[in-house]
């Protein structure tokens, strides 16, 4: 009770100190994201923020419906730091000085004692935070994945809307079949972006980037194919209506391909997102019914081998469910 009372005493301080200061630090903010986006109008993310920028942008890219470059990757970054801090201090503040017990004893003698405890210090709080802190990024990579996978299916809905309106201007056409694109279509923002840098971009460089990012968020071989069809149709000029034509049967046959390969494969596939997770709790319920729910506990929760296990089991539980269901569904790639 008394650590819940420290916990809330303590965020009602951190709020009121945020609000103190929140104030006094918004004109630095304001600063700081107009320089973020001037960088990233110069086309120089890579001084502005290293790797993990450039690898946390490409992702918001294509998952962020509010994607704005230059700011989104700082503001997810300050969000992670905010969540290792808020939980930093959180779960300090509730177990500092908090004692689990510990067995020492044989853990299948059922009159075992507990002849030892240990205390939860500020290792732990680093700990939690730090898988805190990682949740968010975890949340964005999944989503990336799918939304990445699922690009490759709406840029068969893009080359096909392409095609009927190919007595246009490639740059007008590329504007109208975004427009055009429902909401559920993870392309429509950024085909937005690559056709309004395609029609008013003020120099090559500028295209550049855009271009490479708009075929890394999707990432096959068709996306390539499009976008080297389109620009040379930009440059060159002439009718592009042919060349759209087979792009889209040749995604068509290789989707039926997947399709048809996909079906092969989904029981296995099945079995691997939902089986591990059956078993493991068939066979911790078949040992907690044989050594006892008592026994088992202690065994389980108040050793450091057992929690270590418990802990290596259940994350690679997770793991095996998320590829799975990533591999559910395989790209629209002639890979």
């Amino acid at each position: 009770m008394i650590a819940i009372i420290e916990l809330a005493l303590t965020s009602i301080a951190l709020v009121g100190l945020w609000g103190i200061l929140s104030p006094a630090l918004q004109p630095y903010a304001r600063r700081w994201r107009q320089r973020a986006r001037l960088l990233a109008a110069l086309g120089k993310e890579k001084a502005a923020g290293g790797g993990f920028y450039r690898h946390v942008d490409r992702m918001l890219y294509l998952v962020q419906p509010n994607y704005e470059a230059g700011t989104s990757a700082y503001r997810f970054i300050a969000l992670t730091a905010f969540v290792f801090l808020v939980t930093l201090f959180a779960v300090y503040t509730a177990t500092a000085g908090t004692a689990l017990p510990v067995t020492t004893g044989n853990p299948f003698l059922r009159n075992a004692g507990e002849a030892g405890s240990v205390k939860i210090g500020f290792g732990f709080a680093c700990f939690a935070a730090i898988v805190a802190a990682s949740v968010p990024y975890l949340v964005l990579r999944v989503r990336y994945l799918s939304k990445s996978v699922q690009a490759g299916y709406d840029l068969l809905e893009i080359v096909k809307t392409l095609t009927g309106v190919a007595n246009l201007a490639i740059d007008t056409a590329l504007t109208k079949t975004a427009d055009s694109l429902p909401e559920r279509n993870v392309l429509k923002r950024p085909l937005k972006l690559w056709a309004f840098v395609l029609t008013a971009h003020t120099h090559k460089g500028e295209l550049k980037r855009e271009t490479e990012r708009f075929v890394r968020s999707i990432g096959t071989t068709f996306a390539v194919a499009f976008v080297s069809e389109v620009l040379y149709v930009y440059r060159t000029g002439g009718s592009y209506y042919e060349a759209m034509i087979r792009l889209a049967e040749a995604m068509e046959a290789q989707w039926i391909a997947v399709r048809n390969a996909q079906k092969e494969v989904s029981d296995a596939i099945q079995m691997g997102a939902w089986g591990n997770l059956l078993v493991t709790v068939v066979i911790c319920a078949g040992t907690a019914f044989v050594l006892s729910w008592r026994v088992y506990a202690r065994l389980q929760f108040q050793t450091a081998m057992g929690s270590v296990f418990f802990a290596v089991v259940v994350i690679g539980v997770l793991i095996s469910l998320v590829v799975s269901l990533v591999l559910s569904r395989p790209r629209l790639d002639y890979k």
